[in-house]
C-alpha cells in the first residue's frame, strides 16, 4: 500500500476524512499546507520539490502526467513547486476532463466521480510502458 507519508518521504497527513487541526497549522509554515488543509509537505525531505495529485488513481497513467513529467524535464535547473501556476505543489486530477487543476480551483470538480481500471493488471503495467516510452522519447527530443 503507498501511503501519502511514504511517497512523499516524510509528508504529515491528516487522518482519513479529516483535516489537519488549526493548531497544527499554525505552528507550522503555511505554505506547505495544501488548501483543503489535508496535507503538510514541509515535513517532506524535499518540500519546494515534492507535488501531490489527488483523486488520481495508482493504476492510471493519464497523458497530462507524461506533460507534467516533461516540463519538469525540459527545466534546466531544478524544479520547484513554485516555477509554475500550472503546476503548483498541490494539484486535483479531474476524471471528466482528464486535466491536472491547481487545489485552490476544484470548486465544480466531483471528487466522487468513479474511476475505471480498464484491463486490470495487464493494463496497469501497459500503461506504465507507454509512460516511460512517451517520456523517453521527449528526453530524447530535447536531445536533438
Amino acid at each position: 500500500m503507498a501511503t501519502v507519508k511514504d511517497a512523499s518521504l516524510g509528508a504529515t497527513c491528516a487522518k482519513f476524512g479529516e483535516k489537519l487541526p488549526e493548531s497544527y497549522i499554525a505552528s507550522h509554515n503555511s505554505k506547505y499546507v495544501s488548501g483543503d488543509k489535508i496535507i503538510d509537505a514541509g515535513s517532506c525531505l524535499y518540500p519546494d520539490s515534492t507535488w501531490f495529485v489527488k483523486n488520481l488513481d495508482h493504476s492510471l497513467m493519464p497523458g497530462v502526467l507524461e506533460n507534467f513529467c516533461a516540463t519538469l524535464i525540459a527545466k534546466e535547473n531544478q524544479p520547484t513547486v513554485f516555477d509554475s501556476e500550472r503546476y503548483p505543489q498541490f494539484m486535483v486530477y479531474d476524471k471528466r476532463d482528464g486535466a491536472l487543476v491547481p487545489l485552490n480551483d476544484i470548486s465544480d470538480i466531483d471528487s466522487s466521480t468513479e474511476v475505471t481500471n480498464p484491463g486490470g493488471i495487464v493494463g496497469f503495467f501497459a500503461k506504465i510502458k507507454t509512460f516511460f516510452e512517451n517520456i523517453f522519447a521527449k528526453i530524447k527530443a530535447l536531445f536533438k
